[in-house]
């Protein structure tokens, strides 16, 4: 659909970058199928910031690049804490895959410290989303090159749309007892239809029954680790036209990678994204979790869209509300983040880094105890006590600041920090839903995928150094929370049986004391960067 034809509503599933064409692509679907919707007008860019009087030097040298469209200088805020806006440069680059190397060239230009650079490293869909104030999973209307949503962003009862959803499986040859992408295919199928004969035809075979049966969702176990990589080797192998996705090009690949973290180095395995139909390995966290409906509410607040964020942490989420939230402000979101930490003396060590402490309870039978059960502790914290990375020794409330106890700390008192505003609004939201869920009826199940989603969402604000109290088999101790769950999975995120050996000690509903066993630990991912308080 061009950009000058007729109106069209529904929900937005998609949404991504085209490279060779310089135009935003997103899938709308309604109850006809799902459209296709090209914006040419969308152009990206980033910022650059340096003194003043630095400015137009740097601009007449950037404006020289072949991969530099346009510069103009604007006002625009640099950092949370700041009031009014400062000049920068506004950088347009030529064509969509230039960001990258054009603001590697200027960082290098500025001995990668000079140069402040902003707004380099958002997502295609998200800029675009954030932009035309729309977001995935969202009913809007598009008309005449312009979208109205048709609901409210943060509304907590909203429709979701009933997308048609198909299983891929494929069977392989596995003489070495695990399958492997040398090995030979022996037959594929897609929810109850079967495709076997040579490896060619399979792979006929698959694309037809995909093409015929045109899911919405195409769901697979272990998609990105192995089926999508081996279909696609296969295909280049036999150079058969396998396509899976509703866009000609057969993936969006993005490869794999290892990373160190908490003094390990773990395996990403790659992404292989559908363009216009979304590729859903049943294995993704948020899905496992929380079904198709917790991943919808994720996506609607992160403004990710579901593709992507089934492939990252609920860590990953929040830093997208935090990035939505600094653009409604007004504030530019600073590409390479290496604020360092104030210097503390060895006293404020001591005072600051003590964890939690949990009070050894008198040993014996006790009576009329009472259970003081805290909602979302952690993130209640935050928002009640205006904590975030602005607001922390603010030099507006130098003498009436809200003073941290025990600590030199001073909270702001005259402005509400960017941390509480996009808490705020969850924790509303997960109370909400943590009442509906309890209400028998048709949405009980939608309600109860959107709770669960929403509380990983928060448990991102929960220290993994908390104490404990658990029973392991015979032995009764006190750990952190990660000591506890890297007895399970000490090298790798994901989630493990505890076979009925860990405990831990609660109340029930008469203020009985009781043990309850801890059925399964997860693990998940830190996201690569924290905006640190």
């Amino acid at each position: 659909m061009g950009t000058g034809e007729t109106a069209t509503h529904g929900w937005i599933i998609d949404a991504y970058g085209d490279y060779d064409r310089d135009a935003m692509v997103l899938w709308l679907w309604n109850e006809q199928g799902a459209h296709r919707i090209e914006d040419p007008r969308f152009l990206p860019t980033f910022f650059l910031h340096a003194p003043p009087s630095e400015l137009p030097a740097i601009r007449r040298r950037i404006e020289i690049l072949d991969g530099v469209r346009e510069v103009r200088e604007v006002d625009r805020r640099i950092a949370l804490e700041d009031e009014d806006p400062r000049p920068v440069l506004e950088i347009v680059p030529r064509h969509y895959r230039d960001i990258h190397g054009v603001a590697h060239i200027l960082d290098s230009n500025g001995g990668y410290l000079d140069h402040r650079l902003f707004n380099v490293d958002l997502r295609f869909s998200q800029r675009y989303a954030m932009e035309r104030g729309i977001f995935p999973m969202g009913l809007v209307r598009y008309a005449n090159g312009r979208w109205t949503p048709e609901e409210e962003h943060f509304a907590l009862d909203y429709p979701l749309p009933p997308l048609r959803r198909s299983l891929l499986d494929i069977h392989v040859d596995n003489p070495m007892g695990m399958p492997r992408m040398q090995d030979r295919l022996l037959g594929a199928r897609v929810d109850e239809d079967a495709v076997d004969g040579d490896e060619e035809s399979i792979l006929k075979g698959i694309g037809e029954l995909v093409r015929s049966k045109d899911p919405d969702v195409l769901l697979t176990d272990g998609g990105d680790a192995f089926t999508m990589p081996y279909l696609a080797r296969k295909a280049a192998e036999l150079g058969a036209d396998l396509q899976l996705g509703r866009d000609p090009e057969r993936f969006a690949e993005r490869k794999g990678k290892s990373y160190f973290t908490y003094g390990k180095i773990v395996y990403k395995p790659g992404q292989y994204i559908l363009r216009g139909r979304l590729h859903l390995d049943r294995g993704h966290f948020a899905y496992r979790e929380s079904d198709f409906a917790g991943l919808a509410e994720l996506s609607r607040l992160s403004t990710l869209t579901p593709q992507e964020q089934a492939r990252l942490t609920p860590g990953t989420a929040i830093t997208a509300m935090q990035v939505n939230q600094a653009h409604r402000d007004g504030c530019l979101v600073l590409w390479k983040k290496n604020r360092p930490e104030e210097f503390k003396s060895a006293e404020d060590l001591l005072r600051g880094d003590r964890g939690g402490f949990i009070f050894e309870p008198e040993v014996g039978l006790h009576e009329g105890l009472y259970e003081l059960d805290f909602f979302a502790l952690y993130p209640s914290i935050m928002v009640s006590c205006n904590i975030s990375a602005e607001t922390l020794d603010c030099p507006c409330c130098r003498l009436d600041g809200r003073a941290v106890p025990d600590l030199r700390y001073r909270l702001c008192t005259r402005r509400l920090g960017l941390i509480p505003r996009v808490l705020k609004p969850v924790i509303e939201r997960r109370r909400y839903y943590k009442r509906m869920k309890g209400e028998p009826g048709p949405l009980q199940e939608v309600y109860r995928g959107r709770d669960t989603i929403l509380k990983w969402l928060l448990v991102t604000c929960f220290s993994a150094d908390t104490l404990v109290p658990y029973r392991f088999g015979e032995d009764y101790r006190i750990d952190r929370i990660d000591a506890i769950v890297d007895r399970y999975l000490p090298d790798r995120a994901g989630v493990a049986e505890c076979r009925g050996e860990l405990r831990v000690f609660g109340y029930d509903a008469d203020l009985h004391p009781v043990e309850k066993r801890v059925a399964k630990v997860v693990k998940a991912p830190a996201p690569r960067e924290l905006l640190k308080v």
